[in-house]
């Protein structure tokens, strides 16, 4: 085929077709300024190939780049360069230590727009057409079997690629960093694809593969922003570490059955991935594997999945994410795991679960509920810190220990079940979940640190007889507060312990108390009534530091023990039968053990005899109440309300 080139623009493609007697193309050439198309025993694979003998301008450079001297090559005036002869020993370089191809001098590196390696070559030499500034066009004809790493990185202007079919093997890093590249067809006999081999290619849009790839390597395709269709083959068992990171265009991932590591940082940053379907082979899911995702919407894990732990941070910042399925048998769940997830309204912890990890769910600004699995054992570290929209916490009786701001910040938080077998509540464990109203406190605990520090809606707060020591700042600014038993056994409240309860009018203590550190009541001004259980030669012995009037000037009355009791339809166990508005603020719940409880705030509503079976509503069940319990914020009970 002659074509005269003088009639085309320079760097013209020019699209090259065999075809067979169904006029089917078989394969596909890209351009240069003379083509030779060479037909061998009806091959139908490379059977366009392109030969040095054929390109008519002058060599400017040539020589060997083999040791036995079998592989040749010829730079044209075109700035075709060709590389032939025959065998697998091409030269491999090393751009770090300054070993360069011959044909990257200064002088001929910025000629070179093309390069053939032709038929006969077997290998091509590590980082080959590195760095070639105006490389356009690569084509590895048939029997080629393996390129070396780095072959054509840093190529920043290599617009098409040719990959005969007979290469097997492809080194790491072969198209780093060409940026102009937007599409490439792997030979069906690649099984590995190698680290780096795309990384960068920041306008590569489609790559395929064949279903005889089974490992995708670290940092494959990392940085390929424009890459939206990648259809991993169905024969992966791998994807490796930061494979598709920062990968924004990709909207829809299907991972394969085959599929059982997905590793760290494998779709870190994808931005514009809004679906994940992660395969029920998959044994775990990578450190930051999907983190920073943030339009990310599901995650659909399989029940039949085999998955056993997920990594940390492996969901951090994928503020869209409102639906995940948890595998029951997932018993590792890395820190940060779901951290900043805004969207999700609820999760169920599997119950091969133990531990809560460290702000595994802070600030999901959206958590509605959380239910725990039978087999926790502690909550970590800000685990929940900052879920602004959690309202109850139920945790299971296996729970030994909260760590220091476990909840903190959970302001919409009105109802905790702490369960006795707690042995341990960290710092701030409860820190300022201001809509907090009353809490019970596990018998077993022997100290409580600064766990509830501004709580200001607590008004009830239950000790166990178990407490030995008051933390510093344990109840401060609680400012709801309205009275307190230190049961027997407390030795010592630290400094800060009540400061600035405010609304606490009668406080209770025990004999055993040893010591009041300075500032443990400060500005709890309006304590009324002290009650000690000791007598004055007792009282005389407590070591009282300063600053704590509110108590010291309180009337005092001895030897005698009081206990204020807090009953709460929260920490009721037995089911609901009935709920009803009695009042501007107030309610009832009926409970299956026959409790009745009156709760809420204010007046409760009046109603007048005669009493009917609708007035008030609770009388149709007039025969299942057993126990009336009028809770602590209800101020005036109304009229025939327990008539009958």
């Amino acid at each position: 085929i002659d074509i005269d080139t003088s009639v085309l623009p320079e760097y013209f493609n020019v699209n090259c077709f065999l075809l067979t007697e169904e006029n089917s193309p078989l394969c596909n050439m890209f351009s240069v300024d003379s083509v030779y198309v060479e037909v061998e025993n009806n091959d139908t694979y490379d059977t366009a190939v392109l030969k040095h003998e054929k390109d008519l301008t002058p060599i400017i450079g040539y020589g060997v780049c083999s040791e036995n001297e079998t592989v040749l090559w010829e730079l044209h005036e075109s700035g075709s360069l060709f590389v032939f002869g025959e065998g697998s020993d091409m030269f491999n370089y090393a751009p770090d230590e300054n070993n360069f191809a011959p044909w990257h001098d200064e002088k001929l590196c910025s000629i070179v727009k093309r390069a053939v390696v032709e038929k006969g070559i077997e290998f091509v030499g590590n980082y080959a057409f590195y760095d070639l500034p105006n490389l356009q066009s690569v084509h590895f004809s048939q029997g080629v079997w393996a390129l070396g790493d780095g072959v054509c990185c840093d190529c920043t202007k290599l617009i098409s690629v040719y990959l005969t079919h007979t290469i097997t093997s492809i080194g790491a890093g072969v198209f780093k960093n060409c940026e102009m590249l937007s599409s490439v067809d792997i030979p069906s006999g690649v099984q590995y694809i190698p680290e780096e081999l795309f990384s960068s290619c920041i306008r590569l849009e489609t790559v395929t593969m064949s279903d005889y790839v089974y490992v995708i390597g670290n940092k494959a395709f990392s940085n390929c922003q424009s890459l939206s269709i990648c259809s991993l083959p169905n024969s992966v068992i791998a994807v490796g570490d930061s494979a598709f990171n920062y990968c924004l265009n990709i909207t829809e991932l299907a991972l394969p059955d085959s599929l059982y590591i997905i590793g760290d940082n494998a779709f870190k940053n994808c931005s514009r991935l809004k679906k994940v379907s992660v395969s029920s082979a998959a044994e775990s899911i990578g450190n930051d594997a999907f983190g920073y995702c943030s339009m990310l919407e599901t995650v659909d894990i399989p029940t039949n999945s085999v998955m056993t732990s997920i990594g940390e941070n492996a969901f951090r910042g994928c503020y869209s994410l409102y639906s995940i399925s948890l595998p029951d048998q997932i018993s590792e769940i890395g820190s940060s795991a779901f951290n900043n997830c805004w969207s999700l309204e609820e999760i169920v912890l599997p119950d091969a679960l133990k531990l809560v990890s460290d702000n595994c769910f802070s600030n999901c600004s959206s958590l509605l509920s959380v239910s725990f699995g039978d087999n926790i054992t502690e909550i970590g570290t800000g685990s929940f810190s900052g879920c602004k929209k959690l309202e109850y916490l139920y945790l299971p009786e296996s729970t030994i220990k909260i760590n220091k701001h476990a909840f903190e910040y959970c302001s919409a938080i009105i109802d905790v079940y702490l369960p006795d077998s707690i042995e341990y509540i960290g710092d701030l464990a409860f820190g300022s979940c201001t809509s907090l109203k009353s809490i019970i406190l596990p018998n077993g605990l022997e100290k409580i640190g600064n766990a509830f520090f501004r709580c200001t809606s607590l008004k009830e707060v239950e000790l166990p007889n178990s407490l030995r020591s008051i933390g510093s700042e344990a109840f401060s600014e609680c400012t709801s507060l309205k009275c307190l038993s230190i049961p027997e056994g407390v030795k010592c409240i630290n400094s800060n312990a009540f400061n600035k309860c405010s609304a606490l009018r009668a406080v209770a203590l025990p004999v055993s108390l040893e010591k009041i550190e300075q500032y443990a009541f400060f500005s709890c001004d309006n304590i009324e009534t002290v009650y000690y259980a000791g007598s004055k030669d007792d009282l005389d012995q407590i070591s009282f530091g300063g600053y704590n009037g509110g108590i010291t000037h309180a009337e005092l009355h001895l030897n005698t023990n009081h206990t204020f009791q807090y009953i709460n339809h929260y920490n009721d166990p037995s089911d609901i039968v009935k709920e009803w508005s009695c009042g501007t603020d107030a309610s009832a719940v009926l409970m299956s053990n026959g409790t009745l409880y009156i709760y809420g705030s204010g007046d409760m509503d009046s109603f007048e005899e005669p009493v009917s079976a609708a007035t008030p509503m609770w009388y149709a069940y007039a025969d299942s109440i057993s126990t009336v319990v009028v809770e602590s914020g209800i101020e005036a009970v109304g009229n025939v309300h327990l008539l009958s």
